[in-house]
């Protein structure tokens, strides 16, 4: 093969290695530190740090979420922080005897506008 070729075959190789994301292509690579980044458990400050927030735990598997009294808060498999609005809006539902409180100001913030 000439300089030529592999210069042009080079660059095209990386034009679509930069470009790719913009049409929706992923090298395994990003796709599995993707995956990496959503299978892993939040650390002890990402916990701390969302109880002063007062945000829940949202589970993606089961589209429940957690508040922070719960033991489930911050420990299922797959799942995210979010404020408890947010959730709601997202249609997740609290987990069972939760949510109640925050419930009912999100509605009064909601009529209100």
């Amino acid at each position: 093969m000439t300089k030529t070729k592999r210069f042009i075959l080079g660059s095209a190789l990386a034009v679509l290695t930069l470009c790719g994301s913009a049409f929706g292509f992923q090298t395994t690579k990003s796709t599995a530190a993707t995956k990496a980044s959503a299978a892993a458990a939040p650390s002890a400050g990402d916990v701390a740090l969302a109880k002063t927030r007062g945000d829940v735990w949202v589970n993606l598997n089961t589209n429940k979420y957690h508040v922070s009294a719960d033991p489930k808060y911050g420990t299922t498999k797959k799942g995210k922080f979010m404020s408890e609005a947010e959730a709601i809006r997202g249609g997740y539902v609290a987990a069972k005897g939760q949510g109640m409180k925050t419930k009912a100001a999100v509605a009064k913030r909601t009529t209100a506008k």
